[in-house]
């Protein structure tokens, strides 16, 4: 009981005197672009997957931010295929 004391105590205190939570978002610049050309002639690829592979990680980050109000600052591995991004990976960065 004491720690939920301590802990709704801080609470009001932090909301007295304007602290928000700190906010990052998607940063383009720490993207990592991973080209492969393999058989042009022979195999066609469209960016669809990579776009729903981004879409749906940053519809979690969406839903993470919403429930917990902390962002986290993310960038993306795109891997593209002849020039067609085919994949997004969200790679975990330790925060500090």
């Amino acid at each position: 009981m004491g720690k939920l004391v301590v802990l709704v105590s801080a609470l009001f205190v932090a909301l007295a005197f304007g602290v928000t939570p700190t906010s990052a978002a998607y940063d383009s610049s720490g993207d990592i672009i991973l080209n492969v050309n393999l058989m042009e002639d022979n195999l066609q690829f469209s960016d669809s997957t990579g776009e729903q592979s981004f879409q749906l990680q940053e519809d979690a980050h969406s839903t993470l931010t919403k429930s917990s109000g902390q962002e986290v600052d993310h960038s993306y591995v795109w891997i593209k295929i002849n020039g067609k991004k085919v994949l997004a990976v969200d790679p975990p960065k330790p925060c500090f």
